[in-house]
């Protein structure tokens, strides 16, 4: 699993690493079946926030829906999904 955070760095370079992990994500075998958790913003648009991958048992989309589950729990002011890497 890997989390994006919010690191203080210039946002070029923080669109960057996304676009490099987005690459990965399509890319690599290891993320075959693997999913994203997405949280809506404030303006309406999905943002990623995490890549799930690689989880074994009970798999990947329902790991990703736990998670989305709890954060929703602990945030109701926001929305969260989970959506198939592409």
């Amino acid at each position: 699993m890997i989390f994006r955070q919010a690191l203080p760095a210039p946002a070029d370079d923080q669109e960057d690493d996304l676009g490099t992990l987005i690459a990965f994500a399509r890319t690599s075998p290891l993320t075959d079946g693997g999913c994203w958790l997405e949280m809506q913003n404030v303006f309406g648009h999905w943002e990623r926030r995490a890549l799930i991958f690689e989880v074994a048992d009970p798999g990947d989309f329902a790991a990703c829906a736990e998670i989305a589950s709890r954060a929703a729990d602990t945030n109701p002011a926001r929305r969260y999904r989970c959506n198939p890497v592409d």
